[in-house]
């Protein structure tokens, strides 16, 4: 089976490197901004469980307080001791000590009822008078809390509401270039376990990095091995390879260059090997030529969502 053209071969995957990428880092900058709205939710909410409450602290009724009460029950019995001689000793000499501490405790008893009502009469007007005051510190500390959780809250709304439209645009980005790069790949210039980000971050290194063959870039490879070695060239280059790719889509050059370029080499395919590999080949040009004018026309219209957001999330 005869090999592609170098330069083609090149150019269909840079292409799939750069859809790879695009897709990489959308999907990264998704995760990023719906980490994001997680976040303000949380602190929205966490706002919104520390909604102040009302606690009314009562004032001090006196006429319930301890020593109030054990003043009057002493006396209580007293007047009770007073009854119980009364009671017990029938002798006159008796009565006066009796009638004494009965009339004692009569006076105390009465009194007391008296200075309770009085207190509690007292407690009732404190008592309503403390309660409109601390309601209405209360109701000052609500205001305030309910103007600012409405304030969070239409923040919160606006932040979701655009990040929402964010993700829309970035998976509408996703969709399109994932249409693009299905239709690569089924060309079959690559076999199936190389149609990834690492398989097309490998071999476009490979070859654009030495004189060997595409045949012997894919025998030499064992792609779980290097994995970790990929993945931190992709972490590095990613952003730059999208950005160069932008660059050049809007370079009338190397439009042109590209153009001619798989032009020639689909024309040279028509005329060489047998009937079987040259249709073959002229349907892998034709596609490699279809996909590069396809991205160039992508990147070269606007500018990619996931990119829009990253500027969007410095604000």
């Amino acid at each position: 089976m005869a090999e592609l053209n170098r330069e083609a071969l090149l150019i269909y995957l840079n292409d799939l490197r750069v859809m790879e990428t695009v897709i990489y880092e959308s999907q990264k900058k998704k995760n990023v901004i719906s980490h994001m709205v997680n976040q303000k939710h949380k602190e929205y909410q966490g706002y919104v469980n520390c909604k102040p409450k009302f606690n009314f602290k009562e004032p001090i009724n006196q006429s319930d307080e301890p020593g109030f009460r054990k003043f009057f029950l002493v006396y209580s019995l007293l007047a009770g001791l007073g009854f119980l001689i009364m009671g017990l000793f029938s002798s006159f000499a008796y009565l006066p000590v009796g009638a004494f501490f009965m009339i004692l405790g009569i006076i105390i008893l009465t009194v007391r009822c008296v200075v309770k009502m009085q207190l509690d009469r007292k407690y009732e007007q404190v008592y309503h008078a403390e309660y409109a005051l601390q309601h209405s510190k209360y109701e000052g500390k609500l205001e305030k809390y309910n103007a600012e959780e409405m304030k969070r809250r239409n923040l919160y709304n606006n932040y979701k509401k655009n990040s929402d439209n964010h993700i829309s645009k970035i998976n509408n980005d996703i969709r399109k270039m994932q249409n693009i790069l299905n239709e690569a790949y089924s060309a079959n210039i690559i076999p199936n376990q190389f149609r990834n980000i690492q398989g097309v971050y490998y071999l476009y290194d490979y070859l654009s990095t030495s004189n060997q063959t595409l045949s012997e870039a894919l025998l030499q490879c064992n792609l779980e091995a290097i994995k970790q070695k990929l993945d931190k060239m992709i972490s590095l280059q990613s952003a730059m390879v999208v950005e160069i790719a932008q660059q050049n889509a809007k370079t009338d050059e190397i439009i042109q260059q590209n153009r001619e370029l798989l032009s020639s080499v689909k024309e040279v395919g028509v005329h060489t090997a047998n009937a079987a590999e040259s249709a073959r080949e002229a349907a892998q040009y034709a596609q490699i030529s279809a996909t590069n004018s396809e991205i160039t026309r992508e990147l070269a219209e606007k500018q990619l969502a996931y990119q829009s957001a990253e500027f969007w999330l410095r604000k």
